[in-house]
């Protein structure tokens, strides 16, 4: 267990907008009575509980060490994704980003936008979903139903950065003007050129397209859905 003066990390993301004890009380499945004396250090976290609350709160949970230092804006310095360490475990703590991965319309107006909070996974599953650095991974929400029914409105989609190019087919984002996308990529083996498609059929597809024009955020690895 962790001890009561450890749980400033937790009124830091508290005091965060939108995040209230009775929305931790139910990430944690636990009475609201319970959080409150846990603030009030009545009552100590117990290990498993950790990562929820950092998800809960979209902060890094403290590493062995003691919290992971929040910058003024309530994010860790760098919002790039990291490691920490709990409990003889290790976590992945990557950057959430409301990017409108949708046909439709969304801004993408920033090349370095803020995420909106990190999401916990452990690491060693993490690892089992895809090689990529901690670094190199994104979750990005997705809006719309052009990719339906592989994406839903409201899915994350996890993506690997360090996939700038289209090499086998899959489902990659992808810079257009002002917005970020998520389409189904395939590459012609003799022309190079790449076909574009939805996996909606109301929604066009582009064939023959030159991959100079088109900029690659990366290629999606994970998706997860609320069911």
């Amino acid at each position: 267990m962790m001890a009561a003066m450890d749980i400033d990390w937790i009124r830091q993301g508290l005091a965060r907008s939108g995040k209230t004890q009775r929305g931790l009380a139910r990430a944690l499945n636990v009475d609201p009575s319970a959080v409150s004396r846990l603030l009030d250090g009545k009552r100590q976290l117990k290990a498993a509980e950790v990562p929820k609350v950092a998800a809960y709160l979209g902060i890094p949970a403290p590493t062995q060490h003691g919290p992971v230092p929040l910058a003024p804006d309530g994010f860790p310095p760098g919002g790039t994704g990291r490691i920490v360490e709990f409990a003889a475990r290790e976590y992945a703590v990557v950057p959430v980003f409301d990017l409108r991965l949708s046909a439709g319309p969304g801004a993408y107006a920033d090349d370095r936008p803020e995420p909106l909070h990190f999401q916990v996974y452990e690491h060693q599953w993490l690892r089992s979903v895809t090689p990529a650095p901690v670094e190199d991974l994104m979750v990005g929400l997705v809006s719309g139903d052009s990719m339906e029914e592989t994406l839903h409105h409201g899915d994350h989609v996890l993506l690997d950065l360090s996939k700038r190019a289209v090499g086998a087919d899959g489902l990659y984002g992808f810079r257009s003007e002002d917005e970020l996308q998520v389409k189904r990529f395939a590459r012609n083996p003799v022309t190079g050129k790449l076909t574009i498609s939805s996996d909606n059929p109301r929604y066009p597809t582009w064939n023959d397209v030159d991959p100079d024009s088109i900029r690659i955020i990366g290629r999606v690895v994970w998706l997860g859905r609320q069911v």
